[in-house]
């Protein structure tokens, strides 16, 4: 049930969405509130953050599908977050953070087999289930403000699937890289996996389907390599630990 995060983007938001069509070219844009995945930040993880900056979340996509064998795009995010409106001295804050994400992805569909990738590469992507988040730079030591540092991550993913309808087989591999920060952290850091300098896993499954009955199962290795971040949040002298799981189900449609 991980939906290939933390390599693939995954989380559920409310949203005003605009899609308009251009015969095979269609652009998609839309402006995103948070309610189950939400950003970390000194209140945890909350919906705060986003509405204190009164902007909503920002996204844009550009694709290109022809029928269903074919589908390729790219796209953008925009996110602002105020995680503070006072300080612990009382002082107003207003300090915000903009994180940038950018994607592109492809299907192609051959007479056997499905070939679909994507990369994403973005700052504090904590709310699509990803690694990364944000840290504090620096602290006014006067009022207390802090001024805030995205934790970068880049990711990508390849999936191979064959296209029978009785006997399905597939294939999983997703990486990810943490890119640290641009900026010197001296504060506190909320993020997902901060001490991991990357991840992969490896996924292979198979399916077979009659009627209204499918047995599916599912063999994943999932590999983080654990160190010290530094001041920049790259991370050092890293080891790996992974881990096996398997899925086994039954599926009866009716």
């Amino acid at each position: 049930m991980n939906n290939g995060a933390p390599f693939h983007p995954y989380s559920r938001h409310p949203q005003i969405r605009f899609t308009r069509n251009f015969g095979n070219f269609h652009i998609v844009a839309a402006a995103v509130s948070d309610r189950d995945y939400t950003s970390d930040g000194p209140l945890g993880a909350t919906s705060d953050y986003l509405r204190n900056s009164v902007i909503p979340n920002i996204d844009l996509q550009f694709q290109y599908k022809k029928e269903d064998k074919f589908l390729c795009g790219i796209g953008g995010d925009y996110r602002r977050l105020t995680p503070r409106l006072k300080t612990d001295s009382s002082f107003i804050a207003d300090e915000s953070l903009d994180s940038w994400a950018a994607t592109a992805f492809m299907k192609i569909k051959f007479e056997k087999f499905t070939v679909k990738m994507q990369s994403v590469l973005g700052q504090n992507l904590y709310e699509h289930t990803m690694l990364g988040g944000i840290a504090v730079e620096k602290v006014d030591t006067a009022t207390g403000k802090n001024t805030y540092t995205n934790i970068d991550q880049l990711t990508g993913w390849l999936d191979i699937s064959t296209n029978n309808k009785k006997f399905n087989a597939g294939l999983f591999l997703g990486y990810a890289k943490n890119l640290g920060s641009l900026h010197n952290i001296w504060g506190a850091i909320y993020a997902r996996g901060n001490d991991i300098a990357y991840a992969y896993r490896i996924s292979p499954r198979l399916a077979w389907t009659s009627g209204n009955l499918s047995f599916t199962s599912e063999f994943e290795y999932t590999a983080a390599a654990y160190g010290t971040p530094d001041y920049l949040g790259d991370v050092h002298n890293a080891k790996e630990v992974y881990n096996f799981r398997v899925l086994i189900a039954a599926i009866y449609t009716f």
